[in-house]
């Protein structure tokens, strides 16, 4: 007999074997224990259950290799310092945004000084001249001579939800290493509204939220997703929106400025759900005020209801992802007035 055959006999005997002990355990001998005299057969026969133990380790992986993602993000991470050389103080960070040294941070990283100094991941010391604030965001711009960075790709703010991990990078400890610190959104920028808060046209307004501490280490720094792109700028009052950071950036690169459409409305932010409760038929921005000698002042009315601008509809209520993407000049407000709907035109002014 083969090798192979034997194997085979001992398989099927080890089939056989196991399906004659299960037939005859569990019908066999309960129906020969019926039996006079054969009674003590039922002590063979056990009446527990089977349970089966088994430990299962469940471990939440996000499908990112954190590491690396911290490391990226210091490559547009800048520690920015004052401008005494001989002693250097820690003020914040900022977001490198082109190759050839353009770098957003804000104006309380940077103060009053008209100059800094401005460390790279690399190690390397640059000086930093601001170029711009902003007055609505507070951010700052600077430039430093250099080529070849790394410069930041950004991701809508407005999409992110509730419970998606963030990470912002800030100070350099040594050359490529970073502190950091991660966390969570607690409140999309649609949930910042209310019913109460009056928001203005003028200043920034609804944004996310984390529960990140405002560490000073990581102030200015660069808030990322997990794909490894910009959502928004670190600050010790919240995080500023990606969408302000670009359309920033957008006015700057075509004016050397960071101009804001002026438009003068004091306004309530009103998703569909919140303009329901006040018996209105839709999303908008509701009228509460309009500041002397604005845009607004010569166009709207406290109640009216601002639904869309240049045919964008206001899905949150909140005039700022809209309006902020426009620059100065001629825009179409779409209004609700009195249950009646009208296109009105306005002349948005530079700030």
């Amino acid at each position: 007999m083969s090798k192979k055959q034997v194997l085979y006999v001992i398989l099927i005997a080890f089939f056989v074997g196991a399906a004659g002990s299960i037939v005859f355990g569990r019908f066999l001998i309960p129906y020969l224990g019926t039996f006079p005299g054969f009674s003590s057969l039922n002590q063979l026969v056990s009446t527990s259950p089977i349970v089966i133990n088994r430990h299962e380790e469940v471990q939440l992986n996000e499908g990112v290799n954190m590491i690396d993602l911290i490391k990226n993000s210091g490559n547009i991470t800048a520690s920015i310092y004052g401008p005494s050389v001989s002693a250097p103080q820690f003020l914040g960070n900022g977001v490198v945004m082109s190759a050839d040294g353009l770098i957003f941070t804000t104006t309380e990283v940077v103060g009053d000084n008209t100059t800094v100094q401005v460390i790279l991941n690399d190690g390397s010391v640059h000086e930093g001249s601001i170029r711009a604030t902003d007055r609505k965001t507070n951010l700052a711009i600077l430039t430093i001579e250099a080529s070849g960075l790394q410069g930041a790709q950004f991701a809508p703010a407005q999409d992110l939800q509730s419970g998606q991990r963030v990470i912002v990078t800030g100070e350099a400890n040594a050359a490529f290493n970073r502190a950091f610190a991660t966390g969570f959104v607690t409140s999309p920028a649609a949930n910042s509204a209310s019913l109460e808060k009056i928001y203005s046209s003028e200043f920034f307004g609804q944004n996310f939220s984390t529960d990140i501490s405002a560490n000073p280490s990581i102030l200015g720094g660069p808030v990322i997703n997990l794909v490894g792109n910009v959502v928004g700028i670190f600050t010790s009052g919240g995080v500023i929106d990606s969408e302000y950071i670009q359309s920033a950036l957008n006015t700057y690169l075509a004016s050397g400025k960071i101009l804001r459409p002026h438009l003068g409305l004091r306004y309530l932010a009103l998703s569909a759900s919140m303009a329901a409760f006040k018996g209105l038929p839709q999303a908008g921005a509701l009228v509460v005020s309009v500041q002397k000698g604005s845009p607004a002042a010569t166009v709207l009315l406290p109640n009216d209801l601002v639904v869309g601008v240049n045919g964008q509809d206001l899905t949150t209520g909140s005039l700022d992802p809209i309006l902020n993407t426009l620059a100065p000049g001629s825009a179409q407000l779409q209004v609700l007035r009195a249950g009646e709907s009208m296109t009105i035109p306005v002349q948005l002014t530079s700030e």
